[in-house]
């Protein structure tokens, strides 16, 4: 025969025939004001008759819930609880009794202000290997409450514990990722992901820059063919400029040219005319 022992403890292996310690585990529970929670608390007693009551605490002020909130059955009892204001936020015990005697500590249920998670941000896409995508992301204030991370590619849905996924795309297409807890999801941050092999930055400031492998082939094939364009018409200047040029034949005098330096002749008396130097040379005299 024993005192009630909250059954959550036992399972966590903490009591072991004698009460647990005083440092047992509280349940977190987030819920938003005006939203009411169900809160079970579970004992373990011998005799199992067992009776019940709840308290809240608050920055130091231990106060009695009334008995209209919560409902007994067996070694169970469950309590319906709506926070209304922040000073409605905090800690519920649950304290059960039986004929050997009261329980040693409470059962504890910390109730917090909860909501939505907030939309991921800074999210940044990586094409590592051909269709192989990998995303991640900053993520925002959990809502309170513990989240997980989803991105939806088509009718995929990828769940991650952190904001970072690895998959296989077939062809570019939009990604929509959101912040997921036990109130809802976020608003989808939804981003493009292309398969150029570069990183594409879709944050606050975006700044991505984007080179087909493809153009950078052509590009460099341009290169190339106008470098070997320039080295041919260089080698070609070059051997024309080396070739030496032909000299030209000596010209012949004219009839025309002795005629015009007989000509010159008769108005210089002090020069022997042509005529007769001509004569002279050949023996014929007038």
């Amino acid at each position: 025969m024993f005192a009630p022992v909250c059954k959550h403890v036992l399972n966590s292996g903490g009591w072991n025939a004698t009460p647990p310690p005083f440092n047992m585990p509280e349940e977190v529970h987030g819920a938003l004001k005006h939203e009411t929670i169900s809160l079970v608390c579970e004992v373990e007693a011998n005799p199992t008759n067992v009776t019940f009551h709840w308290t809240f605490n608050n920055s130091g002020d231990l106060s009695e819930i009334p008995s209209t909130k919560y409902t007994n059955e067996g070694t169970t009892s469950r309590l319906n609880y709506t926070p209304s204001t922040d000073m409605d936020y905090g800690v519920l015990g649950c304290w059960a009794s039986n004929a050997v005697g009261h329980s040693k500590q409470p059962c504890l249920y910390q109730v917090i202000a909860a909501g939505r998670p907030y939309r991921l941000e800074n999210c940044t896409t990586y094409n590592l290997n051909g269709s192989w995508v990998r995303i991640s992301c900053v993520a925002g204030y959990d809502g309170g409450l513990p989240q997980k991370f989803v991105a939806i590619v088509g009718k995929r849905r990828l769940e991650s514990p952190s904001p970072y996924w690895e998959f296989q795309m077939l062809k570019p297409a939009k990604v929509a990722l959101y912040a997921v807890n036990a109130k809802g999801s976020s608003e989808p941050h939804v981003i493009e992901v292309v398969l150029k092999g570069v990183a594409k930055f879709t944050g606050e400031s975006t700044s991505s820059v984007d080179m087909s492998p493809i153009l950078l082939g052509l590009g460099g094939t341009a290169t190339g063919l106008g470098l070997i364009v320039t080295g041919v018409l260089m080698a070609l200047w070059r051997r024309h400029a080396a070739t030496p040029a032909k000299p030209k034949p000596p010209q012949q005098p004219s009839i025309a040219t002795f005629a015009e330096k007989g000509e010159e002749e008769d108005g210089n008396p002090d020069l022997i005319p042509t005529t007769a130097l001509t004569n002279h040379l050949t023996g014929k005299f007038p």
